[in-house]
């Protein structure tokens, strides 16, 4: 094991080999093991089989996968829109198994809050999804997202000229931190 990740109640942990294990509370499909069960031992996530992932972060009850190729995986419930797929607006379904998410751009860093996600695309730009009543995800307003959602970094003077890149984020439980 060269990383892990803590969620509230699970484990998630990438091999040398980037397969990704997971352990813990599973009553929310978390784990993604493709059940809605508890799993006291780290388990191989099977759907992420050949997928060399380098980055996972753990919220509440999801959680998230980033592979070597810039693709993102996102699992568990997703009430609030932290999957980041539009289909699950308003349905409450979890997603058991990892599902891809297909961002305009490709990803390169992740970071879990407790009902919401972030990512960093290559271009330095940042993107939001998820629970968003205490402004966690900096669109300036109170209101989930369903999809990733581009975040503006200009602040309040965007025509200043400056180019701001966002080169890392970080997520507590209802806020975010970039820089």
């Amino acid at each position: 094991i060269v990383s892990i990740a803590a969620g509230a109640n699970h484990t998630l942990a990438i091999a040398e080999t980037g397969a990704l294990w997971s352990c813990g509370r599973g009553r929310d499909g978390q784990l993604g093991l493709g059940t809605n069960m508890d799993h006291p031992r780290l388990t191989r996530i099977p759907t992420l089989e050949g997928v060399r992932v380098v980055s996972a972060s753990a919220g509440v009850t999801h959680s998230m996968a980033l592979a070597a190729d810039g693709s993102l995986f996102t699992w568990g419930n997703g009430q609030h829109g932290q999957l980041g797929h539009k289909s699950l607006e308003g349905t409450g379904i979890a997603e058991l198994d990892p599902a891809p998410l297909t961002p305009d751009a490709r990803v390169t860093a992740i970071a879990a809050g407790a009902y919401h996600s972030m990512a960093l695309t290559v271009g330095g730009a940042l993107l939001a999804f998820g629970r968003n009543d205490q402004g966690a995800l900096g669109t300036g307003d109170k209101v989930n997202r369903w999809s990733p959602t581009r975040v503006n970094l200009h602040g309040e003077d965007a025509d200043d000229g400056k180019c701001r890149r966002a080169v890392q984020v970080s997520c507590g439980a209802s806020h975010t931190l970039v820089l």
